[in-house]
């Protein structure tokens, strides 16, 4: 994941656009995450627990969203920014619910 992240802050270092960024993304992050694949492929079969197993196969079944960001140059590696600008929402929200004291 770290050499993804590394593709995309150059891509910002290099204040790319849109196009020029998802070429940088087509040749750059599509090989890694075509290596990955192929390496996740290969691991869940040697894997033994079942939560490591379940957990690859839920990565390979989403595959097709996990790569939506490298046929896009508008789109982000992560909705890290849509997080954070929730998270002011969510916190100053009043907590509801039903608090009753056990006698």
């Amino acid at each position: 994941m770290g050499l993804l992240y590394d593709v995309e802050r150059e891509a910002r270092d290099r204040h790319l656009n849109a196009d020029q960024r998802l070429a940088l993304r087509q040749a750059r992050s599509r090989p890694i995450w075509m290596t990955s694949k192929t390496t996740s492929r290969r691991k869940n079969q040697k894997v033994y627990q079942k939560s490591d197993r379940d957990a690859i196969d839920y990565t390979l079944k989403s595959w097709p969203a996990l790569l939506w960001y490298c046929q896009d140059g508008d789109l982000e590696i992560d909705n890290n920014g849509a997080e954070r600008s929730l998270r002011s929402i969510v916190i100053g929200r009043k907590k509801t619910g039903c608090s009753m004291a056990v006698t």
